[in-house]
C-alpha cells in the first residue's frame, strides 16, 4: 500500500505526513497517516478520528487497535489517521485552528486551493478515502458533552452501500445507531457512501466523568472497530456488543437552550419519552439559585443518547437530540 511517499510492503506498517500546503509561517497543513498493511490479501479499511479536535476517544482507540493488530495475520490494509484535524486538536477546539471552519462541513467546498479546512477536505477525499473500502469516521462528545450511537448514512443512496454500512454500525456494537439525523446530510461518511464506499460515524464518549469512564469508553471505542475489521474478514474474532438487541433511531430534533443562561439542570434522562413542551431542563440564576426558565421539547419523542451535561448553559446552545425509535433489531453475526 503506497500513499503518496508513504509506503507499507505485505507485513509492514509505515507513517508519514500528507501536506496540502503551509501557512504564512511555515506551519505545515497536513495530515498524518499510519498505513498498517498486513501480510494476507484483503480489504482496506480507513479509520479517522478527531476531525473536531477535543472529540479523541475514537482516537486512543485507535491506538489500541494499532497496538493489538498481528501484521502477519491482517487480512488486507488498515489506514489509521488518529488525528485529522492537527491544529483543531492542537487547540482542544471542534473547529480549523487555522481558518474557524468546522472541517467536517467542508465536503462540498473541498479544493487544494481553498482555506487550510478546504485544503485538507480535498487531501482526504483524493488520497485517503479512495484506497478504502469502507470508511469509520470516529467522532465522540467534547469535555462536557456524552454521546454514545453510531451513525449510519441511511436514506438516500446504493441499497446495497446503505445495507452493509447499516450492518457496520450494528456490528460496531452500541446500543443505539441512528439512519438519519438534522445533520446527516453532512460529512466525511456520506461523501463515502455518495463514492459507493459503505461507511459510519460513531459518536462514542466523551463527558466529564473520563477518570471512572475512560478506559471503559475506550475498550469500547477499540472493540467497535475491531467489531468491523471481523465483519469485512480482516482479522479473527467474535464481534462483541454491548447488547444482543440494537435500537434502530431516526434523529428529529435538535434541542437548543433559550435566551437564558446559567445553571442549567436536567428534568429527564436518556430514553424518557417527552411530550411537545414537556420540561427537558430547567435553568437557574448561578447567583441567587432561583428558577429562570425551563428549555421544553421543541416536539414530541424520546430523548436520545446524545447530550450536554456539564450543568451551565450559554445562550442559544445545543443540548441534545430527541428522536423515533423506529425498530429494534436482534444482533446476530454468526
Amino acid at each position: 500500500m503506497k500513499i503518496r511517499h508513504i509506503e507499507a510492503k505485505p507485513g509492514e506498517r509505515a507513517f508519514g505526513y500528507l501536506e496540502a500546503s503551509r501557512t504564512k509561517s511555515e506551519v505545515p497543513i497536513h495530515i498524518p497517516v499510519n498505513i498498517l498493511n498486513g501480510a494476507k490479501e484483503g480489504p482496506t479499511l480507513l479509520v479517522s478520528g478527531a476531525v473536531h479536535g477535543a472529540e479523541i476517544i475514537g482516537s486512543i482507540g485507535l491506538h489500541q487497535v494499532m497496538k493489538d493488530l498481528d501484521l502477519a495475520e491482517l487480512r488486507g490494509t488498515l489506514i489509521a489517521v488518529p488525528i485529522i484535524n492537527t491544529s483543531a486538536f492542537e487547540a482542544g477546539t471542534r473547529i480549523t485552528g487555522f481558518d474557524g471552519e468546522n472541517m467536517d462541513r467542508t465536503m462540498e467546498t473541498a479544493d487544494p486551493e481553498g482555506s487550510p479546512s478546504a485544503q485538507l477536505a480535498y487531501l482526504y477525499l483524493t488520497e485517503l478515502l479512495p484506497k478504502a473500502d469502507a470508511l469509520i469516521n470516529m467522532h465522540a462528545g467534547g469535555t462536557d458533552s456524552f454521546v454514545w450511537y453510531t451513525i449510519y448514512p441511511g436514506e438516500y443512496g446504493d441499497p446495497d452501500v446503505i445495507q452493509k454500512s447499516r450492518d457496520m454500525a450494528i456490528a460496531f456494537g452500541l446500543p443505539q445507531v441512528f439512519r438519519s439525523t438534522p445533520a446527516s446530510w453532512a460529512g466525511f461518511h456520506t461523501v463515502a457512501k455518495d463514492q459507493g464506499k459503505p461507511a459510519i460515524m460513531p459518536e462514542i464518549g466523551g463527558g466529564t466523568d473520563f477518570k471512572q469512564n475512560g478506559m471503559y469508553q475506550i475498550e469500547r471505542a477499540a472493540q467497535g472497530i475491531k467489531n468491523v475489521m471481523i465483519l469485512m474478514d480482516m482479522i479473527d474474532g467474535e464481534i462483541e456488543t454491548e447488547s444482543d438487541k440494537v435500537e434502530i433511531c431516526d434523529g428529529k430534533h435538535e434541542i437548543f437552550a433559550g435566551t437564558d443562561a446559567g445553571i442549567m439542570l436536567w428534568e429527564c434522562t436518556h430514553g424518557d419519552y417527552l411530550e411537545k413542551d414537556q420540561p427537558f431542563a430547567s435553568v437557574y440564576h448561578p447567583y441567587t439559585g432561583e428558577l429562570k426558565s425551563q428549555i421544553l421539547a421543541p416536539d414530541a419523542g424520546t430523548v436520545l443518547n446524545t447530550g450536554k451535561l456539564w450543568p451551565t448553559v450559554d445562550q442559544g446552545m445545543w443540548l441534545a437530540l430527541l428522536g423515533d425509535i423506529a425498530e429494534v433489531v436482534d444482533v446476530d453475526f454468526s
